[in-house]
């Protein structure tokens, strides 16, 4: 297929996000069985014997504020409110305080400062203390993908994670509130042809185009060809263009310097092959060096650092 809107046929190939909702079966199932798994882990055979303990001097309703001590950017509100349903407790969204949202309620992607109330949470002592450090790990986590995301500020390529993480529902959740692209869903989601693959057959484009001719691609987000030199990519590009599929064919640029990948980018537009693919830079690219691959006619670089490096966000919950 020629490609007469790349930012549309990116946009729609690469960020389905309402996979990654709770109304998603393969997601909620994901989230629930991972939340269980992390009570069942924390309270084992006898629950919170310190609370069970003390409960006679406990008032028989707690009020439990969970406060940003750093700033960052809001991931995981569903899951939070899942979390409180699931364990029994009551939980409403704080406000932003100062800027321009002052006083409005937070939501999915919005910044938050050092001392914002982000949530509370009210219950008995027994089940607020309980939950206290699920909200709290899966928040964390959730907010400290999302703020590395949206430090990521570029002018050409759009940015997208990968499956690089132990928690790819979560993760990419909370990338998508970070502001960039989750990617495909999961193997059975695109086609990637990786050197993995392409190792196996000797690197034989024709017998990979006859592999793909002939063949429904429904319900396939896109099809994605690791190249690893220019040669290459102007292979793939030209195999695009003649099978002429109803489905975008993303040519990887993997392990490119960035010189290289405006070169390779180039050569394809000299070629008359750019609008037959999209075109994706991968492979060490991170924080310190992405703008170098913000490169004009590079559709998407995809950055595993969000994910699998990202640390958490400093987030506390105080009872009273």
């Amino acid at each position: 297929m020629k490609i007469k809107d790349r930012s549309k046929t990116l946009e729609e190939a690469y960020n389905r996000r309402e996979f990654f909702m709770l109304s998603s079966l393969p997601y909620f199932q994901f989230f629930k069985a991972y939340l269980e798994a992390s009570l069942e882990a924390d309270l084992h055979s006898n629950g919170d014997i310190t609370t069970a303990l003390l409960n006679e001097h406990l008032p028989a309703k707690v009020e439990g504020k969970i406060v940003a001590k750093q700033d960052g950017v809001l991931s995981g509100i569903p899951e939070m409110k899942y979390i409180a349903k699931h364990g029994g407790v009551s939980l409403s969204i704080g406000k932003k305080m100062g800027g321009k949202k002052d006083g409005e309620t937070f939501e999915s992607g919005m910044s938050f400062e050092k001392g914002d109330m982000l949530f509370t949470v009210k219950g008995s002592p027994l089940k607020v203390l309980q939950l206290e450090r699920t909200f709290l790990n899966i928040l964390q986590r959730m907010c400290g993908i999302a703020t590395a995301a949206a430090k990521f500020e570029t002018a050409h390529a759009k940015v997208a994670v990968t499956r690089k993480t132990p928690l790819p529902f979560l993760d990419k959740r909370a990338a998508i509130d970070g502001s960039v692209l989750p990617h495909r869903v999961n193997l059975s989601d695109a086609i990637m042809i990786k050197d993995t693959h392409f190792d196996q057959f000797g690197r034989d484009f024709e017998a990979l185009a006859d592999s793909l001719r002939n063949r429904s691609y429904q319900g396939i987000s896109f099809i994605e060809i690791e190249v690893l030199d220019k040669k290459e990519a102007l292979l793939a590009a030209e195999m695009a263009k003649n099978l002429d599929l109803n489905v975008p064919i993303v040519v990887m640029l993997d392990n490119f310097v960035s010189k290289d990948a405006k070169k390779a980018v180039k050569s394809l537009q000299k070629a008359g092959l750019y609008d037959y693919v999209l075109v994706e830079v991968s492979g060490g690219i991170s924080s310190q060096n992405y703008k170098d691959y913000d490169i004009e006619g590079v559709d998407v670089m995809s950055v595993g650092e969000i994910t699998h490096s990202a640390g958490v966000v400093d987030i506390s919950m105080k009872v009273k």
